[in-house]
């Protein structure tokens, strides 16, 4: 489902994460854990498509995710298969 090859993220300049590779496939379970400020909040934006890397490459279903955010019908049907819980 995800491919995520080679990714930073950073906030000014602080690099939360960088070269980031993880691939999640379909119906896998994710835990993120981790001290605060270890960018565990900073990957659930990357992956829900509310920011995007600096760097890298971010895919859902072997579509770049930024493509798919674009269109509103792609928007959509992407958004409808995201399950995210806090």
């Amino acid at each position: 489902m995800y491919n995520i090859e080679d990714v930073m993220c950073a906030y000014d300049n602080h690099i939360v994460f960088e070269h980031l590779t993880v691939n999640i496939k379909k119906g896998q379970y994710l835990i993120l854990m981790g001290e605060n400020g270890r960018g565990k909040s900073t990957f659930i934006n990357l992956i829900a498509g509310f920011i995007a890397p600096l760097s890298g490459k971010l895919s859902f279903d072997s579509q770049d995710l930024s493509q798919l955010l674009k269109h509103n019908k792609t928007k959509r049907q992407f958004y409808a298969r995201l399950g995210i819980l806090f």
